[in-house]
């Protein structure tokens, strides 16, 4: 009997001893995960201020010395220009700025303005008027195509009309002078969804650099996508933004014919 008990006491110490072992290595891994996320944290902040800060950081210094520079001979024709050229470089600091923080606030708060009906067809005619310049800058078609008989969508207004925004401006500028980018609205397959879709004749992407697409600061190695400006973020934000709304992004592309972009979201009577 003794014994008996002796063995029971020894096997409940080995029990518990091995949960104390559990829950330790429960939180050796949970501060391990904790620090690797500081350490992806900082990188990405380091690359964000070597790599998309350094441009137009380097724009305001140069173009501020050649102010100077145009004041003291008085070639005031030529300041005009240069502080412009400040404006614009000050400007892209700023929405990066801006990115960053909403980015940050969606991905850190659990509270959004509530959901309210909205008709697809106004924020699709305002996103595409909106950006009409930019294209006709490349000589480019941006149209919207013939608008369906759709329901009310339910999201957050301005959310999806930043969301719709990044993707039209992000075809725009990976469009080629003279391409096409078409916009329209539909009911989806789902039932009760609603579909919002940006289709352009751009320079494409490759599986690989579609399955990271929406990764924050992530930018393709095509020397194509490397000529133009970019942080990273944009795509980052815009599905951060639908999913968010409750609804979801998807992408086909295919390098050198364009790329596709839908926007689910839920329909009124879905609500």
């Amino acid at each position: 009997m003794l014994l008996a008990m002796a063995a029971l006491l020894a096997l409940l110490f080995v029990v518990r001893e091995a949960a104390n072992l559990a829950a330790a290595r429960s939180e050796m891994e949970a501060e391990r995960d904790k620090l690797a996320r500081a350490n992806a944290l900082q990188d990405d902040l380091i690359h964000l201020i070597t790599h998309e800060l350094r441009n137009p950081l380097t724009l305001v210094m140069s173009y501020a010395q050649m102010t100077r520079r145009a004041a003291h001979e008085q070639n005031y024709e030529q300041i005009v220009a240069y502080v412009g050229n400040v404006e614009r470089a000050g400007r892209s600091i700023q929405r990066l700025m801006e990115n960053m923080l909403q980015l940050s606030r969606l991905e850190r708060s659990d509270e959004l303005p509530a959901s309210e009906p909205i008709h697809v067809s106004a924020i699709v005619n305002q996103v595409v008027a909106d950006l009409a310049p930019l294209a006709k800058q490349k000589h480019q078609t941006l149209s919207v195509e013939p608008l369906r008989d759709v329901e009310q969508a339910m999201a957050v207004p301005p959310l999806v009309r930043e969301a719709l925004s990044n993707l039209v401006s992000n075809a725009v500028k990976y469009t080629p002078e003279g391409g096409e980018i078409r916009v329209w609205a539909e009911r989806g397959r789902e039932p009760h969804t609603i579909v919002l879709g940006v289709r352009d004749t751009g320079i494409g992407l490759s599986e690989e650099d579609q399955a990271r697409l929406f990764t924050k600061f992530f930018r393709s190695a095509d020397p194509r996508v490397q000529r133009e400006r970019g942080s990273g973020l944009g795509l980052a934000l815009t599905h951060a933004l639908v999913t968010r709304s409750g609804g979801k992004i998807s992408v086909e592309s295919e390098p050198g014919k364009g790329t596709t972009f839908r926007l689910t979201l839920p329909s009124r009577r879905a609500a």
